[in-house]
């Protein structure tokens, strides 16, 4: 009990806030602390950390609540409005730090919600990592094959798996040219990679199936090259 109540007293303080920017921005994120967002639906909102990262290629922006768990009647309360901000203001990437965790139900309820969750436990291993710095790119990102795309990404730290099998939340198994991913402790990041070809143009169809399967395997990424 007495581990239990230090971890909460940390993560609700400035001190444990600060430790979770300083590791962020060490892997080359820009932090926003009480950052404001309008949504879609023309409501304001505010998110305790906006985490954003720009490797060259791709540019991705991660929503950050940290919040109390432990008591059920709150947590499903918790996910759904950290789930619905994220949502309306288009954020794919989400990461809820839940002091000092969450229950079965919420965990699951989570997961549903694409949200990525770090209890108390976790979250202080993380803090006692030196993370390594990100590789920044020397020159603008250019490519003409497949193989040169494929050895760039793997420059900028990416982990490259080519004719990638995943298999979606449905059970069906999907293909894709190119998966690659960082995969650094808990905030990873993916990226799925298309080359569609047509007599003159790409079709509607072959574009809804790409953004179909990614959505089914969770992909956070869609880069579609046209050859």
């Amino acid at each position: 009990m007495r581990e239990k109540s230090k971890v909460r007293q940390l993560e609700i303080g400035p001190e444990l806030r600060a430790q979770v920017k300083e590791y962020l921005e060490k892997q080359g994120y820009e932090i926003t602390e009480g950052a404001k967002l309008l949504g879609k639906s023309g409501i304001e909102h505010t998110f305790d950390m906006l985490a954003q990262r720009d490797d060259g290629f791709t540019t991705y922006t991660i929503a950050i609540c940290i919040a109390a768990g432990g008591n059920s009647e709150t947590e499903a309360g918790t996910v759904f409005s950290f789930a619905n901000k994220a949502y309306d203001t288009s954020i794919q990437d989400r990461v809820l730090i839940a002091i000092p965790g969450l229950g079965q139900e919420a965990k699951e309820l989570a997961q549903k919600q694409r949200i990525k969750v770090i209890d108390g436990e976790r979250i202080e291993s993380l803090l006692d990592l030196k993370p390594m710095p990100p590789v920044k790119p020397k020159e603008p990102f250019r490519f003409e094959t497949k193989d040169q795309l494929v050895g760039s990404l793997a420059n900028l730290g990416y982990k490259v798996e080519e004719k990638a099998k995943v298999r979606g939340r449905s059970g069906v198994e999907y293909t894709f040219d190119i998966l690659a991913y960082t995969d650094i402790d808990e905030v990873g990041h993916s990226l799925g990679i298309d080359f569609l070809s047509g007599e003159r143009e790409i079709s509607l169809e072959q574009v809804v199936l790409f953004d179909t399967k990614a959505y089914e395997v969770g992909i956070d990424d869609k880069v579609i090259v046209v050859s």
